[in-house]
């Protein structure tokens, strides 16, 4: 009888466990259909003289920027730029629908970056690169510079980085499925968590934790690494390109302004201090205790800078 009781109680915790997971399973697969759905509605792909490319456009009236994301990224990591310009927001080759045959190279991709503009019939921009968005929007600077009213280098890679080779081999391997329960389970944990899986130092986390709006914009970033499949061929064409990376910063000839943290420990500051030296006609700002998550930590401060130097141009 006991026995019996026994089976027939593990049967029930087998059911159970059977469903938990198919239920989880289902709710993943809803998820990603409806990410992928939202971030195709967003986004235009055109066809270019060199290919195709997928980007966003704000639609404003004001200054155009050129904004180049980083890495792992997308056209859909665009974050603390004044909605008052207009933003066009490209996805890099290899990142989502951006093939990789696109423009592999810095200069390829900054080549493309101008097919698209011709397309879109728009003569000069600022153009913003951000992090591993650095190297082509440095590239475009230096091959157009009758297109390029400005250059913002934020937290941006101006030369080779050594630790490309060292690249996270996590998302070089993983599957949307792991990405996406690993992240839902560090919100299960609290706020402070999620936030931690990107920001170490407690001080910007707590400057992130006391503003409500800085935290729904960092987890929204968090999540635009998601689904990593559309992200990983352009993730590892980063990893190969930034290992051996030089950039003529000399024949860089329109305002120029570098934005980075203090204890930015992606991409170190000396990034931002070789451009500056290098460039007759620039300026760094430093953000003093700012990591790589600054736009979120710090984006008042980064507002104003970026704002004064737009209207002096």
């Amino acid at each position: 009888m006991l026995v019996k009781k026994i089976i027939n109680f593990s049967k029930y915790i087998l059911l159970f466990c059977f469903v938990t997971l198919l239920s989880i399973f289902i709710f993943f697969q809803l998820e990603k259909y409806l990410t992928i759905l939202e971030l195709e509605k967003n986004s235009q792909i055109l066809e270019t003289r060199l290919g195709q490319i997928e980007f966003s456009d704000s639609l404003g009236e004001g200054l155009v920027i050129l904004h180049i994301h980083g890495s792992p990224g997308g056209y859909d990591q665009v974050f603390g730029i004044d909605k008052k310009y207009r933003v066009i927001s490209p996805s890099r080759p290899g990142y989502l629908r951006t093939p990789i045959t696109s423009g592999k190279t810095p200069t390829e991709q900054a080549e493309l970056y101008k097919a698209l503009l011709e397309e879109l019939d728009i003569d000069s921009v600022i153009v913003w690169g951000t992090s591993g968005g650095g190297p082509s929007a440095i590239e475009f600077a230096i091959k157009y510079p009758e297109s390029t009213r400005g250059l913002i280098s934020f937290e941006a890679l101006t030369g080779s980085w050594l630790e490309a080779k060292e690249i996270d081999e996590y998302f070089l391997s993983a599957s949307d499925f792991s990405l996406w329960f690993f992240l839902k389970l560090s919100e299960v944990f609290g706020k402070r968590n999620l936030v931690s899986f990107v920001v170490p130092d407690d001080v910007n986390q707590n400057l992130i934790l006391s503003d409500e709006v800085s935290f729904k914009e960092l987890k929204k970033l968090i999540w635009t690494i998601w689904p990593i499949s559309m992200r990983q061929a352009g993730f590892s064409n980063d990893a190969e390109m930034f290992f051996d990376l030089n950039l003529d910063l000399q024949k860089i000839s329109s305002p120029t302004i570098a934005i980075h943290g203090t204890k930015d420990i992606n991409v170190d500051i000396s990034h931002s201090i070789k451009l500056t030296e290098a460039v007759k006609n620039s300026k760094l700002h430093r953000i003093i205790g700012a990591d790589h998550y600054m736009s979120f930590s710090h984006r008042n401060e980064i507002n104003e800078v970026v704002e004064e130097f737009i209207e002096n141009l």
